[in-house]
């Protein structure tokens, strides 16, 4: 009897133990601790390590809205579109009236390509925070993105006049108004932008585009320096610094900043196109072909790839193999008066005058009629008058 009393109060013991390990008992206090921990690492960038830390505050408290927020947030800066989603409608279901969860959920939506579902929420978020500065510039990109761009400037103004100090209202203003043609509004909203902060390597490569697309090329390269200087990982810096560089006729420094953007992603076909254009122009046609195929490995369809490794082929003497690839760049865009008039040439030194004088009437054809062309399209036409002698002779004989 007394050794089945101490069963069950043994047993009793047991099954309090395993009750208290099974419960894990709010603590707000120890919940606000992971919470904490979570900023921190998701400051850092240690997303995978802030997300755990927000699951640990979550487990703790799980009717906190800002931690299913915050935790949202993480997951989509991961990538992870769907949990993200769920922990935004979450924290939205908690606090209907907080307005962040709607522009994240509006973010991921965005992510998904669902741009109307991120319109509608983005508009949610104005609704509840009218004064709330992150859901104008949210719902200004999603605008910007469909091409809305006068709802996307009223966007981007509204949050201008909000918060006057947000370097990044005034660089979305600027590209608005950049695509809009307002070349003069666009770079002033971005000098505005980088002269608030100027450690801000977006704003200052937003600027550096619009200088470029205005032909102040000085400026511009100054611009993508400064980017380089901030943050040298950004393989889009090197690249439009390379074609600025370009244009200036520095095309030594061109192919520097190509092989960088290369290193950066060496899987960009556009890359090796470009850098392969710079050995084209320096004379290097084994280098510059080179590049080409590297180009058209990662992107069988880029015309461009095509045509000019056509050029250089041609430059080699292999008429044969430029023939090839001024057909290939016709497949792709055969309205390209300039690939017929390349493969015309092509043709003419093969000794096809026929299949050369089509290709160069199609060249004629579809070239404008402008002054800057009519040189080139006379010439053509005369190239053209010559084959037709030479024909007429051979039929004689």
């Amino acid at each position: 009897m007394k050794r089945a009393f101490h069963k069950t109060l043994i047993m009793a013991a047991l099954l309090i133990a395993l009750s208290n390990c099974a419960v894990l008992r709010p603590n707000p206090e120890q919940a606000e601790s992971h919470f904490k921990s979570a900023v921190e690492l998701e400051r850092n960038g240690d997303f995978d390590g802030a997300i755990a830390e927000y699951r640990s505050a979550l487990r703790l408290n799980p009717k906190n809205a800002e931690a299913h927020h915050s935790l949202g947030t993480a997951l989509l800066k991961k990538g992870d579109l769907d949990s993200a989603i769920s922990e935004f409608r979450t924290a939205i279901d908690l606090n209907p009236n907080y307005a962040y969860p709607h522009i994240g959920l509006g973010s991921a939506l965005r992510s998904k390509g669902d741009p109307d579902g991120a319109i509608e929420e983005f508009r949610t978020a104005i609704g509840l925070d009218p004064n709330g500065v992150y859901g104008h510039m949210a719902l200004g990109t999603v605008l910007m993105d469909r091409g809305e761009l006068d709802g996307a400037v009223s966007e981007f103004r509204t949050a201008v006049r909000l918060n006057p100090d947000d370097a990044r209202a005034h660089s979305n203003l600027g590209t608005a108004l950049y695509r809009k043609g307002d070349l003069e509004g666009s770079v002033e909203e971005h000098r505005m932008a980088v002269g608030i902060d100027p450690n801000d390597w977006i704003a200052h490569l937003n600027f550096a585009l619009t200088l470029h697309g205005k032909g102040d090329l000085d400026h511009a390269i100054a611009e993508y320096r400064t980017v380089i200087r901030l943050n040298p990982n950004i393989e889009s810096a090197h690249f439009s610094l390379g074609i600025a560089l370009i244009e200036k006729g520095d095309i030594g420094g061109a192919i520097s900043e190509y092989l960088y953007a290369i290193r950066l992603d060496p899987k960009e076909f556009k890359f090796h196109t470009n850098l392969g254009g710079a050995y084209h122009a320096i004379g290097n046609l084994d280098e510059a072909a080179r590049e080409y195929r590297a180009a058209l490995r990662l992107n069988p369809n880029d015309e461009h790839a095509h045509s000019n490794l056509g050029a250089a082929l041609y430059s080699q003497g292999d008429f044969g193999g430029a023939i090839e690839e001024y057909r290939a760049a016709l497949r792709l865009n055969p309205g390209q008066s300039q690939f017929h008039y390349n493969l015309g040439m092509a043709l003419l030194e093969q000794g096809n005058l026929s299949e050369a004088s089509q290709e160069l009437e199609e060249f004629t054809r579809l070239t404008p009629d402008t002054p800057s062309n009519r040189q080139l399209i006379d010439q053509t036409k005369r190239r053209l008058e010559m084959i037709r002698v030479r024909e007429k002779r051979k039929g004689n004989l």
